[in-house]
């Protein structure tokens, strides 16, 4: 029997906190703006951004606009923490050498980059080498080729979720996966999948991997001893995919019985019919017989009877 886990459910904010949460944002991004206006000399404003920036990256997002444009300003806040990238001005998110900044530190930050960059070799390339899994924002193009869905699955071996279907597809590329993490398996394509080579090589490294392998290959005996050995964790998944092996045996044998039954029982009612056919004409003759009979009987009587008239 299958226990679930109790849930628990957190109570959402009413609209009267969230305004409150709102307004308080609201307040502070003011309350900033408007020490910022206190100070009338442009260099000491700067300066107050920079201080700000560089203890707390992610107050870009309550600095004057102007700043949010300001090269120093971003690139020290970035420095600080990348995913302050996010507050930038659209021109600072499509300036290459500041996304190039932010992506090196935590590649994910390239969804923040502008279209233009996650379509940049050396950009992508950057945050690849960072987190593999950056894959899942770049370009639709450079998801379809090769050289940058191999650094992403070096890095990131699951990041083959986000390749193209074509390179999904392509076993040079799912092998590099596989063999870093056999779970990565789950995202090949179907014909990978159902690959002896892939398949063994996706086992030899995670032993839970052959969930993910085509019907027959789940099904092979040699694997399935080989995944229970290599990943112990796993016995109990394994435990019942072979449970599952007997139950389709027991299956396969039980659907064998009834249609062999089912033939009998063909066989059995044609042989009925056969028998009832020759009864029913056994008696069509035997009913025959005895009228031709009771007809030459009645004929022999006539006869015996017309001869003691003449007599």
């Amino acid at each position: 029997m299958k226990s679930f886990r109790k849930l628990s459910f957190r109570k959402p904010k009413d609209d009267q906190s969230m305004v409150s949460s709102s307004s308080t944002s609201s307040k502070r991004n003011l309350l900033n703006l408007n020490s910022f206006k206190s100070i009338k000399n442009d260099k000491l404003q700067k300066d107050k951004a920079l201080a700000s920036a560089r203890h707390d990256g992610l107050t870009l997002e309550t600095l004057p606009p102007k700043f949010q444009n300001d090269p120093s300003v971003v690139s020290a806040a970035i420095a600080q923490n990348p995913q302050a990238l996010r507050f930038a001005s659209d021109k600072l998110k499509n300036d290459r050498k500041i996304v190039t900044n932010a992506v090196e530190q935590d590649g994910l930050t390239l969804k923040y980059a502008s279209e233009n960059l996650r379509n940049d070799g050396k950009v992508v390339s950057a945050a690849l080498k960072q987190n593999g899994m950056a894959l899942e924002f770049v370009s639709e193009k450079l998801r379809d080729r090769k050289d940058i869905v191999e650094k992403a699955v070096e890095s990131a071996p699951k990041s083959l979720k986000f390749a193209s279907e074509e390179l999904r597809g392509d076993k040079a590329i799912v092998l590099i996966a596989v063999r870093n993490n056999g779970t990565a398996l789950e995202y090949a394509s179907v014909e990978l999948r159902n690959d002896e080579e892939v398949v063994q090589a996706a086992v030899d490294n995670k032993g839970r991997a052959l969930k993910f392998a085509g019907e027959k290959l789940r099904k092979d005996h040699a694997l399935v001893r080989q995944a229970m050995e290599e990943d112990r964790d796993g016995i109990e998944l394994l435990g019942n995919m072979v449970i599952g092996f007997f139950a389709d045996a027991v299956d396969s044998a039980a659907a064998g019985i009834d249609a062999f039954t089912q033939e009998v029982e063909k066989v059995a009612h044609a042989a009925e019919d056969t028998f009832h056919r020759h009864l029913s004409k056994s008696f069509d003759k035997s009913a025959a017989k005895e009228a031709s009979d009771d007809e030459g009987e009645e004929k022999g009587s006539e006869s015996k009877d017309e001869k003691e008239d003449d007599d």
